[in-house]
């Protein structure tokens, strides 16, 4: 990723923030929503491949037994966004439905293997991705965010941020983070992966909710493998 530089408040970003109450009207709704937040800020395409290691990753994760089991048994309401700077235009949600079923559950397989970024030279913005989630009307009676970064906050975003995740505690709203250590540079030069706490540190404070108690899980470098089976753990505990 790299560091956006400016904010520009919730105001000005013309969003408008929508009571966090269950919508019902569609039939007989799930009581589990879980918003799958993916990255698809400029490191994302920019540094090796990890915009495809969190492609696969979602993709391997759902096809996780238990994962497929648990989302169309439950039949949750999933919403798929991809987030990245301080530009509400910027965040893309191409699936929001229940997935209930075979084919439900192949189309938001199909929408995350196929989705392409219109622009790929994007900032960063936890802030924004969090004031925008505020602006979704709740799906189910219980709902989840689930983040995937490799950034930390950064300093001038941090009291949005805060602000942010706080009236999402508020609202009910859990929001998990799975953090990849060593993904980003810092003046221009590798972060050492060896206990580094840069990015998990920054999202248990900032980002993370404490009530619901949210969690967030560490993943060294961006790798198929561990990530995957980090999402895969992840996602596990927040639908059973």
């Amino acid at each position: 990723m790299k560091r956006r530089g400016f904010i520009v408040g919730l105001s000005s970003a013309g969003v408008t923030l929508a009571t966090q109450t269950p919508v019902f009207g569609r039939g007989d709704l799930s009581d589990l929503e879980l918003d799958l937040c993916l990255d698809s800020t400029s490191s994302m395409f920019t540094m090796t491949n990890h915009w495809s290691i969190q492609r696969d990753g979602h993709l391997d994760a759902l096809d996780d037994a238990m994962v497929k089991h648990l989302l169309i048994q439950q039949r949750v309401y999933v919403r798929l966004l991809y987030w990245s700077d301080n530009d509400i235009r910027n965040i893309h949600m191409p699936f929001s439905d229940l997935v209930s079923d075979e084919v439900s559950y192949q189309r938001l397989r199909e929408t995350i293997s196929t989705f392409r970024m219109p622009n790929t030279e994007l900032l960063t913005s936890h802030s924004t991705l969090l004031n925008h989630l505020r602006s979704l009307p709740m799906m189910g009676k219980r709902r989840v965010v689930d983040i995937s970064t490799d950034e930390p906050v950064w300093p001038e975003d941090i009291m949005f941020c805060v602000n942010a995740r706080n009236q999402l505690e508020k609202e009910g709203v859990q929001v998990n983070v799975i953090a990849v250590e060593g993904g980003y540079k810092i003046n221009y030069e590798p972060v050492s992966l060896k206990n580094s706490r840069r990015v998990t540190d920054s999202m248990e404070e900032n980002v993370q909710t404490r009530s619901p108690e949210g969690f967030t899980y560490t993943v060294r470098g961006w790798h198929t493998s561990t990530y995957t089976e980090a999402l895969i753990s992840k996602l596990k505990r927040e639908l059973m």
